[in-house]
């Protein structure tokens, strides 16, 4: 796959109004629903919503003054546990001190890239 980088700009549109956009919702595949549960309920996150049904489960949690949420459960993405497509993952392993700034996989504490 390549870029095509250009030069030119797009024309400025009279009609359109600014939008206020913000992040709402990011969806984190895990491996161990009750584990990212129980993992973010100790960071001090709120629990929004804990819903399942016959496959699927669904947990919304949000992070302490945040105004986004974070999904997780079991059969809302086909995502490998641990990655979060489209951005660089920066889940830590709950063994983990909360303020290593290093991403998954680097964890110089516990040896391991399991994430919750």
């Amino acid at each position: 796959m390549s870029a095509v980088l250009s030069k030119e700009k797009a024309a400025p549109v009279r009609s359109a109004a600014p939008l206020d956009m913000k992040l709402e919702v990011v969806v984190v595949p895990v491996s161990d629903v009750d584990r990212a549960k129980q993992f973010y309920l100790n960071l001090g996150w709120r629990l929004d919503a804990d819903f399942a049904g016959g496959d699927w489960r669904i947990v919304q949690m949000t992070p302490t003054g945040s105004a986004a949420s974070f999904f997780f459960g079991k059969g809302l993405t086909k995502a490998a546990p641990g990655s979060t497509p489209g951005r660089r993952s920066t889940t830590c392993c709950p063994r983990r001190s909360p303020s290593c700034a290093r991403p998954a996989g680097a964890c110089s504490r516990c040896g391991t890239s399991t994430c919750s």
